[in-house]
């Protein structure tokens, strides 16, 4: 039987130094509940607002909640933000290490920002369509799409 009710309270402690926060996680007994939790908050780091982006004449400083999207075409990875395409060189999974938790890896070579998510479609196949806010189509391949809907709760 899983957890039904989780509650978080907060305390300030004046002793402890400015740059520390101490979580501690309380239950009626160890479960596999309580791993995940600690495991989750184990490897929890906090991310940087902005994320720098190289392209080929300039290093872009942008803000994490302006960006859309990030997809793979070929050798160059395509950043949509609100106001512009950036074509950029890298790894996905490297991006994605920088991101805050409102980016979800949705297919092998995309991802996007939850935030600007429109509304997910039936695609080809089994597969889903994710639809942007500024009308761009991303494929959400099976591999997926059960975290997908986990993060938004469906």
């Amino acid at each position: 039987m899983g957890v039904k009710n989780v509650k978080i309270y907060f305390s300030t402690d004046k002793n402890m130094p400015a740059d520390e926060i101490q979580v501690n996680v309380s239950a009626q007994q160890y479960s596999d509940e309580v791993a995940h939790l600690l495991a989750y908050l184990d490897h929890y780091t906090p991310k940087d607002p902005v994320l720098a982006v190289s392209t080929a004449e300039t290093i872009h400083v942008i803000h994490q909640d302006k960006i859309i999207s990030l997809e793979v075409y070929g050798a160059e990875i395509h950043l949509v933000t609100r106001d512009q395409l950036l074509l950029t060189r890298g790894r996905l999974y490297k991006f994605l290490e920088k991101l805050s938790h409102q980016f979800i890896q949705v297919s092998r070579y995309s991802i996007i920002n939850l935030d600007y998510l429109q509304k997910l479609e039936t695609g080809f196949s089994g597969n889903m369509t994710a639809v942007m806010v500024n009308n761009a189509k991303i494929n959400v391949s099976r591999k997926y799409l059960s975290n997908l809907k986990k993060q938004l709760g469906i």
